[in-house]
C-alpha cells in the first residue's frame, strides 16, 4: 500500500508536562502536534479501500520519503534549479534527524487506521529526506504474514 501525506514533514515533539485542574502532574500534546496528527489521520484515511481493516499481522515499510519544501537559496539559484527539473533529486543534510524525529508522528497517525500498533512495524527498508516541489511522505508498505 502507498500512502501520500501532502504537507512539509514534521517531528513528534516530546509530550509536554503540566498540572491538571487539580494540581496533578500529567503530561499533554500541544494543539500544534495534535493537529498535525490529525491531518495525517484524516489524509491516510481518505487513501485507505473501503472497509479496510488495521492490520494485525507483522508490518514491512518498503520505503518512506519525507520531501520538504525548496529553500529560497534553491529557487533563486538557476543552476539549482536546472539541476532539479531534469529529475535529480536535492538531498536534504540538515534536521530534522532520521529516522526516529521524522517516523514518530507517522507512525503514530497510522495507528488504528492502518496496523494495530506501531510496534507491529518490524524493518523499514529505505528511507530518505530530500527537497521538492510539493512538500509531501511518501510511504509504501505491507502487512507480511
Amino acid at each position: 500500500m502507498k500512502l501520500i501525506i501532502l504537507g512539509v514533514p514534521a517531528c513528534k515533539q516530546s509530550a509536554r508536562i503540566g498540572k491538571d485542574r487539580e494540581g496533578n502532574a500529567r503530561a499533554f500534546k500541544s494543539s500544534k502536534v495534535k493537529r498535525a496528527e490529525e491531518n495525517i489521520r484524516a489524509q491516510v484515511i481518505s487513501q485507505l479501500p473501503k472497509n479496510h481493516i488495521p492490520w494485525a499481522g507483522p508490518i514491512k515499510v518498503n520505503s518512506i520519503q519525507y520531501i520538504f519544501p525548496l529553500l529560497k537559496k534553491h529557487t533563486t539559484s538557476k543552476k539549482t534549479m536546472k539541476y532539479i527539473e531534469e529529475g535529480n533529486i536535492l538531498i536534504k543534510t540538515t534536521k530534522p534527524d532520521l529516522p526516529d524525529n521524522l517516523n514518530k508522528p507517522l507512525f503514530d497517525a497510522m495507528e488504528g487506521i492502518v496496523f494495530l500498533n506501531d510496534s507491529q512495524v518490524y524493518e523499514v527498508n529505505k528511507m530518505s529526506k530530500r527537497y521538492g516541489y510539493t512538500p509531501k511522505t511518501i510511504i509504501d508498505l505491507e502487512e507480511t504474514i
